[in-house]
């Protein structure tokens, strides 16, 4: 079963988000949601991994 509510969505249980990134932003940081995506900026390049270390440390 899947629901789903703004940038956010259930797949059984798997939480499925709906994001845009900015990567080389100023700042770490997550902003607001538009047109049913989650918007982020990431201080990090745009490499994945790099990314997503950047993007855990922001959260904590």
């Amino acid at each position: 079963m899947t629901t789903s509510q703004g940038f956010a969505r259930r797949h059984g249980d798997d939480l499925i988000l709906s994001v845009r990134v900015q990567p080389r932003a100023r700042n770490n940081e997550v902003l607001d949601v538009v047109n049913g995506q989650l918007r982020i900026r990431t201080t990090a390049a745009p490499a994945a991994q790099q990314m997503v270390y950047s993007l855990k440390h922001a959260t904590q």
